[in-house]
C-alpha cells in the first residue's frame, strides 16, 4: 500500500518517510535514498521546511549506515539551520541526537562528551550517554546508563536489542566473556525478530567476535560469513571492514580443518 501511494502523483511526507524507513530496514538502501532525495526536493519546492528537515534526518541515518559522514554532516547543518529559523526545539534535539551518533561512530571523545549534556533526559539520550561513557572507557558509568535505558524498553524489541548490544560491548571491554556472550546473544535474538538487516548483521558480527574469545571458532566463522554476505549487499563498509578483519583472524590463526 505504501509503495502504491508513493508511486502515485499524491505527495505525502509521512507516507514517503514510512516507505523509505521500511526500505532501509529491508536493505533496499539505494531505493530508500532515491525516495528521500525526491521527497527532499518536493518539500523544498512546496516550502515545507520543517518536513524537509525531518527528511534530512532520515537521509542522514542512511548515510551514517553507509559511512558517508561528510555528506551526512552537511545535511545535519542544514537541518539545524531550519530548526533555528523556525525555533523548533524538538527538531534541534533530533539533529543533536543524530550528530551525537556520528561523533560516537568516529570516536570523537571531546565533542561527544560535550554534546551529551545538552540533550534532554529521554531513553535515547540515556542510551547515548552509555555509548559516550563506553567510548571514554568509563565502563561502570556505561553500564549504569545502559541499565537505566533498559527500564524504558517495555515491549520495544528494537530498542531493547540496542541496549543489550551496548551492554555486551561493555562487558567485552571488561573481559567478561560470558556476560558479553549472554547480552550479544539476547540482542541477536531480538534483532532476528525485526526486519532490519543492517542491525542483524552487526549483531552477528558482535557475537562472533565474542565467540573467538571462548574459542568457538566454527560458530564464530558461521556468524561472520552471514554478516559479511549482508554487509556486502548493503554496502555497509564500516561494518564489513571489521567483520572481514575478524573472519581473516579466525581463518588464519584457527583454521577450521584443524
Amino acid at each position: 500500500m505504501l509503495k502504491g501511494h508513493v508511486a502515485s502523483n499524491i505527495f505525502d511526507v509521512d507516507t514517503h518517510l514510512g516507505y523509505a524507513t521500511c526500505l532501509r530496514s529491508l536493505g533496499e538502501w539505494n531505493l530508500a535514498e532515491d525516495i528521500l532525495q525526491k521527497a527532499l526536493l518536493e518539500t523544498g519546492r512546496k516550502g515545507q521546511f520543517i518536513e524537509q528537515a525531518l527528511i534530512m534526518l532520515q537521509l542522514a541515518i542512511l548515510l551514517r549506515y553507509r559511512g558517508r559522514y561528510e555528506k551526512l554532516l552537511e545535511l545535519l547543518f542544514r537541518a539545524e539551520q531550519i530548526s533555528i529559523r523556525f525555533k523548533s526545539d524538538t527538531l534541534r534535539e533530533a539533529v543533536a541526537i543524530e550528530k551525537l551518533h556520528v561523533l560516537i561512530e568516529v570516536g570523537d571523545l571531546e565533542a561527544s562528551g560535550q554534546l551529551i549534556y545538552e540533550l534532554a533526559d529521554t531513553r535515547e539520550s540515556c542510551l547515548l550517554k552509555a555509548e559516550v561513557h563506553l567510548l571514554q572507557g568509563d565502563l561502570e558509568q556505561a553500564l549504569t546508563n545502559a541499565y537505566l535505558a533498559l527500564q524504558y524498553c517495555d515491549n520495544d524489541l528494537l530498542f531493547g536489542a540496542k541496549v543489550h548490544t551496548l551492554m555486551g560491548r561493555a562487558y567485552k571491554q571488561q573481559n567478561n566473556g560470558e556476560a558479553a556472550k549472554d547480552y550479544f546473544s539476547r540482542a541477536l535474538a531480538y534483532f532476528e525478530q525485526q526486519d532490519d538487516m543492517f542491525l542483524l548483521a552487526r549483531a552477528q558480527a558482535n557475537l562472533g567476535a565474542t565467540l573467538i574469545q571462548s574459542q568457538q571458532y566454527d560458530e564464530a566463522t558461521t556468524l561472520f560469513e552471514a554478516a559479511e554476505k549482508v554487509q556486502i549487499q548493503l554496502g555497509d563498509h564500516v561494518g564489513l571492514s571489521a567483520t572481514r578483519h575478524n573472519l581473516q583472524l579466525v581463518k588464519i590463526t584457527f583454521p577450521i580443518d584443524q
